[in-house]
């Protein structure tokens, strides 16, 4: 079976190895030359992501971990709360590069600097048009169609495959802009904790510190034109330089994050053309990760592919609870004041909440949500 799967970040990466190890003949187009750039990701992740590698033996590595977290403080207007919370911190050039050279080692081949146009049937095969701008003789850009039984588009939010299979509207998704940069400070982060500052309103602000001099601090808004993305971090930085004195700025970084949709259609009709990832909204809401739903979804499509099941159903059913458990938390997030989150961030500060959140899994809201109103009622009224 040939397939073609369009985007090699982490998660399309993840997806060639699984059918690769499956007999299949992958192939992956990536635009840029290089697995990793441009970087534009918080890379923050829950230990969910060893237990999703594990799929595959002797990758114990893949994982470059530069920090490990130990707690979350939430800063409301005028409270905040230190969570427990035990996370990590990878390098996410690091991270995309050992997933490409795990695609390789699985037997997949990609084509850098090789840009996805549009697809057109042929057939029974699809026929995908790339322009490739890797060297020539004549220094010239080459028109390719590249023909395959199956095509995947993990390429993006705004996901190329997606609109040339008729499977999405971009006009009609909605999206958070995410801004970051990476500073080093005057003063010391405290490494064991990263900082959500709920203030930066229908998103929030972050702070996630990669040692003690050197942190990602970033904001994220919603491109809806209310917010101006460059002035509310400018705000947040003059902010964060409050606790930590001043900060030199070394890289920026900034991506749309899909806002995830019940809704989307991940497959065509006749199950050849699926979307993966940031193309599919796989995304938390309540946080913008999408990393651990989109290797999740990865595993499954690999699967559904080798015993002709409906990806679209599997992928929903397994992961779509929590991501709906997502959209909801962050609905009620939106719609309260600054007075209720100064509410909400008290109650969680209480000592039966720390217990639940310190053995809880975040990627499984769900559970998360009904161990904490169970330990303490006062809870529910942030749910209903």
């Amino acid at each position: 079976m040939r397939i073609i799967i369009v985007g090699g970040g982490p998660v399309g990466c993840f997806c060639a190895a699984m059918l690769s190890r499956r007999g299949s003949d992958v192939t992956i187009v990536e635009e840029h030359g290089k697995p990793g750039l441009p970087f534009a990701c918080t890379g923050i992740v829950t230990k969910e992501i060893f237990s999703i590698l594990d799929s595959i033996k002797n990758q114990d590595d893949a994982v470059p971990v530069i920090n490990e977290i130990k707690s979350c403080t939430i800063i409301s207007d005028k409270r905040k709360a230190k969570l427990p919370v035990h996370d990590f911190i990878i390098d996410r050039i690091k991270f995309d590069q050992n997933m490409a050279k795990l695609a390789k080692k699985n037997g997949a081949s990609i084509l850098y600097n090789t840009k996805f146009m549009k697809l057109q049937r042929s057939g029974k095969k699809w026929l995908a048009s790339v322009i490739s701008s890797n060297s020539t003789r004549n220094n010239e850009d080459k028109n390719i169609k590249l023909s395959a039984d199956i095509i995947i588009g993990a390429d993006g939010p705004v996901s190329s495959v997606g609109v040339s299979a008729g499977l999405i509207n971009p006009a009609r998704k909605r999206f958070i802009l995410g801004n970051q940069v990476r500073c080093e400070a005057d003063g010391y982060f405290d490494t064991g904790s990263f900082e959500a500052d709920l203030t930066i309103r229908k998103f929030f602000g972050w702070v996630v510190p990669e040692n003690k001099k050197i942190a990602r601090i970033g904001i994220g808004v919603p491109t809806d034109g209310r917010n101006k993305p460059k002035d509310t971090l400018k705000s947040f930085l003059k902010k964060v330089s409050g606790r930590y004195g001043k900060l030199k700025i070394i890289d920026r970084q900034a991506g749309l994050i899909p806002v995830f949709s019940p809704w989307i259609k991940s497959q065509n009709k006749d199950r050849t053309v699926f979307l993966l990832g940031d193309a599919a909204g796989q995304v938390k809401s309540t946080t913008g990760g999408g990393l651990i739903p989109g290797l999740r979804a990865a595993a499954i499509l690999s699967e559904c592919i080798q015993q002709g099941k409906n990806y679209d159903l599997c992928w929903k059913k397994s992961i779509g609870p929590d991501l709906v458990a997502h959209n909801i938390i962050k609905w009620k997030l939106d719609r309260m004041s600054d007075r209720q989150l100064d509410g909400l961030v008290k109650d969680v500060s209480a000592k039966k909440v720390k217990s639940v959140l310190a053995s809880s899994n975040r990627d499984k809201p769900l559970k998360m949500m009904l161990s904490l109103v169970m330990n303490n009622p006062n809870l529910i009224k942030y749910v209903i």
